[in-house]
């Protein structure tokens, strides 16, 4: 039972009576796919048209719930209520106290540009007598060698090579074999 037919091509399987009626169990017809791509393509843009009139109806109906004319109404008229107190604490202003209490104001900035030149000179002052006797200078460095040195710790990782244990941890393994 071989495919091939006597004149050296290959032979194609004959198809029964009701599959060449039916498109869908026809080879030859459909070609490779299970389906046929037409029909796939109008239900594919049936159904994507679908959802998309289906999401847009949501959101409209989301946005206009009964409750949603109730809130725009309270905002409406709560901006209205702080654009009045606005007004009022505005009119409520007394401009002569206002205008003194400015004056104020730039009379203590005043001050304090010369207490703070004051607070420099006396820093000053102090520093020129307290520094020498403690052996430093205005720069807050030292003018007298420390009395005694801090060794440096010796890292033993630093150099790049392994560290050797004490002799104490060390063990022989000539010994334990």
């Amino acid at each position: 039972m071989s495919s091939e037919t006597p004149n050296g091509g290959e032979r194609t399987p004959a198809i029964p009576p009701p599959a060449k009626k039916d498109p869908a169990l026809n080879i030859a017809l459909r070609g490779d796919r299970l389906y046929e791509t037409n029909q796939l393509d109008k239900w594919f843009a049936i159904s994507s048209l679908l959802l998309f009139v289906f999401t847009v109806w949501m959101v409209v109906d989301d946005y206009n719930r009964e409750w949603r004319v109730y809130q725009r109404a309270f905002n409406r008229l709560s901006v209205e209520q702080t654009v009045l107190d606005i007004e009022a604490a505005a009119g409520a202003i007394d401009l002569n106290s206002f205008n003194a209490l400015d004056a104020q104001r730039l009379e203590a900035g005043e001050q304090l540009a010369q207490n703070s030149a004051a607070v420099a000179e006396i820093g000053d002052r102090i520093d020129a007598i307290c520094l020498p006797a403690r052996g430093m200078t205005s720069s807050g460095t030292t003018t007298r060698k420390p009395s005694r040195t801090i060794p440096k710790t010796r890292n033993p990782w630093a150099s790049g090579r392994t560290p050797r244990w004490p002799k104490s941890m060390r063990t022989n393994r000539k010994s334990n074999a």
